[in-house]
């Protein structure tokens, strides 16, 4: 997870060992000269994405994660309980609020306009400002439909579970993508919907798509983005047929 915690960024940057190699814990190069392979996947990675990384690039044929199945328990959370509303469509977006690009505010915002019946959850930061920020922005670029976007209190991992069986579509970020949330959102029978770019951070949903040999909540532009998250949210049978 180098690039995400000080002092394994720290560490990241000098000779441990004779040969040093990073995966994709936080999803992108290291940029430091000590660091000699980056592991990633086949599946991960563009035929060019050599170029991208400082460290010598190693593609493995699978995705090389072992990953357990989460459980919901005897008695998850309802809709109700997190506090939404039982008969509103919901998309969640659940992910670090630092992950939400400008330019996925017009997919966001054509969603809800899409859809009248439609809630976007999103989750408090871990800073109370960043969610403030994210508002104000929202209240620039997708005014007439801000009032439609809903926080949840941080949660506990069964909680947080139970909020992404709960929604209708999960909604991958442009640009810097889920990894263990869509694991987790997959393996719960909830869609994800997804636009991957160039760069492994917005590739890791793609791969698991790949892996399960089903690409059709795989899209390729924002247009394709919010008519697929639209019809899943709104159209139960077509949703069924993707779970």
């Amino acid at each position: 997870d180098i690039g995400m915690d000080p002092l394994t960024y720290t560490l990241g940057f000098s000779r441990m060992a004779p040969v040093q190699c990073v995966t994709w814990g936080h999803p992108d190069t290291t940029g430091s000269a000590t660091m000699d392979y980056f592991i990633s996947s086949e599946l991960l990675e563009i035929d060019e994405a050599a170029d991208h990384y400082t460290e010598q690039l190693v593609r493995l044929p699978d995705l090389s994660v072992c990953y357990e199945r989460p459980e919901l328990g005897d008695k998850p959370r309802d809709r109700a309980s997190l506090g939404l509303d039982p008969k509103r469509h919901l998309y969640i977006c659940p992910q670090s609020l630092f992950k939400f690009h400008p330019e996925f505010d017009a997919v966001l915002g054509e969603i809800l306009r899409r859809d009248p019946l439609g809630d976007l959850v999103l989750l408090e930061g871990k800073y109370p400002y960043w969610g403030q920020l994210l508002m104000e922005r929202f209240a620039r670029t997708m005014p007439d439909v801000v009032s439609r976007v809903r926080f949840v209190g941080r949660l506990k991992r069964i909680d947080f579970l139970a909020l992404n069986a709960a929604a209708d579509v999960s909604l991958d970020p442009m640009h810097f993508g889920g990894g263990n949330t869509t694991y987790e959102a997959l393996a719960l029978g909830t869609p994800v919907v997804t636009l991957p770019g160039d760069f492994l951070r917005s590739r890791i949903s793609l791969a698991l798509y790949k892996k399960m040999g089903f690409l059709d909540c795989v899209v390729q532009t924002p247009d394709q983005y919010v008519d697929l998250a639209v019809r899943l949210g709104c159209e139960p049978e077509f949703r069924r047929a993707t779970q």
